[in-house]
């Protein structure tokens, strides 16, 4: 990903999908979720999705 794409500030970003198993009580569960884990949130990284099996 790109970020500021054709300007001075032009930055590129490297994302990795994988998954992952939380443990955590549903309340930390729950604000994972909603908030995502990582750096960049904002911009819509650490997003996660709940995988049924």
């Amino acid at each position: 990903m790109v970020v500021k794409q054709h300007t001075p500030q032009q930055n590129k970003i490297i994302g990795y999908t994988y998954n992952l198993t939380l443990t955590a009580p549903p309340e930390v569960q729950q604000l994972a979720y909603y908030a995502g884990l990582g750096e960049d949130n904002s911009m819509g990284f650490g997003f996660l999705e709940e995988l049924k099996s």
